[in-house]
């Protein structure tokens, strides 16, 4: 069983749904190897072996943003809770190495995330109704 990430759905969006179906386009080739090479020459500067690539960081966020707006305006962006709760989750790691998984201080995020598994849930219930 494979996790679906947020940041896989809003990829998947844009290129299966958008991308593939010619309703977006991507970037020119130039563009897109000069945000790479951008990308690389900033890990570079801060000391970060290029193998740690695709460890965003905070990064993810503004991945996740740009892959939202590329797909069109009828694509939602990741709710605040997201970001809010990856930041709680972090800073609770950091905190309680090892029982950061039984102690949990972002209930606001929890509800919020529940909040929208609920609706989630019952969209595919009237779909497959």
């Amino acid at each position: 069983h494979t996790a679906c990430t947020p940041s896989h759905s809003l990829l998947v969006y844009y290129a299966c749904c958008r991308l593939l179906s010619g309703r977006a386009n991507l970037p020119p080739a130039a563009e897109m190897q000069s945000g790479i090479d951008a990308y690389y020459k900033r890990l570079q500067h801060d000391g970060i072996d290029l193998r740690y690539a695709h460890m965003m960081g905070d990064d993810q966020w503004r991945y996740n943003d740009w892959l939202a707006q590329a797909a069109g305006p009828d694509v939602k962006g990741l709710p605040s809770w997201r970001l809010a709760m990856y930041a709680s989750a972090g800073a609770n790691k950091r905190a309680y190495p090892d029982g950061y998984r039984d102690r949990w201080d972002d209930a606001d995020n929890a509800a919020e995330a529940e909040k929208e598994l609920n609706s989630m849930a019952q969209r595919l219930q009237a779909v497959n109704a």
